[in-house]
């Protein structure tokens, strides 16, 4: 899946600042053409009510990997204080596909019908720690997620969890709109 040949620029941007075991960051931008309209990508049905209008650019930095041990990273329901991942909830699942963990198979190549949408890596991929270096670093789009879209794909005020595979947290951080957003013009 490809962008358009029209040329994009960043809109809105959002971010979340993980804190605890792995630090980094995983940021979220709006993609729109430059005449200002939402850039549109080839091979997207977006007459389907599950697909957004703005695609979101997914940038993902991390450090503090332990080396050669895969790492699940995730959109979650809660809001987390600090470096207290307690209550991060469960995987932003706003279609409501997952009913029984046992069972989840998220399958990247149909997302819709089987994927909670806030599992990013398993609909993308894993982190890994990157032999001695301890660090991943990923870009990806999604378009099924959005800042303020109809339907509860508003990603704002939830938060990213960095997990090992046996689901232990090892950090978190909330998403929030970046400063220059919420700053009058």
């Amino acid at each position: 899946m490809g962008l358009s040949n029209a040329a994009v620029t960043p809109g809105r941007t959002a971010v979340a600042k993980l804190q605890g075991e792995v630090s980094g960051i995983v940021g979220f931008s709006e993609i729109i053409d430059t005449d200002g309209e939402p850039a549109f990508f080839v091979g997207v049905d977006l007459s389907r009510p599950n697909e957004n209008r703005t695609p979101l650019f997914v940038t993902v930095d991390l450090k503090g990997l332990a080396p050669d041990t895969e790492y699940a990273y995730s959109i979650n329901t809660g809001t987390v204080s600090g470096d207290n991942c307690s209550n991060t909830g469960q995987v932003f699942d706003p279609l409501q596909r997952v009913t029984d963990i046992k069972t989840y198979n998220c399958d990247k190549f149909h997302v819709f019908e089987t994927c909670a949408l806030g599992d990013l890596s398993l609909i993308n991929r894993q982190a890994t720690g990157g032999g001695t270096l301890g660090t991943f670093s990923d870009t990806f789009v999604v378009n099924y997620l959005s800042f303020d879209a109809p339907g509860g794909r508003n990603i704002i005020g939830r938060n990213i969890a960095i997990a090992f595979s046996n689901g232990t947290i090892v950090s978190c951080g909330n998403i929030a709109l970046s400063q220059q957003e919420n700053t009058p013009k």
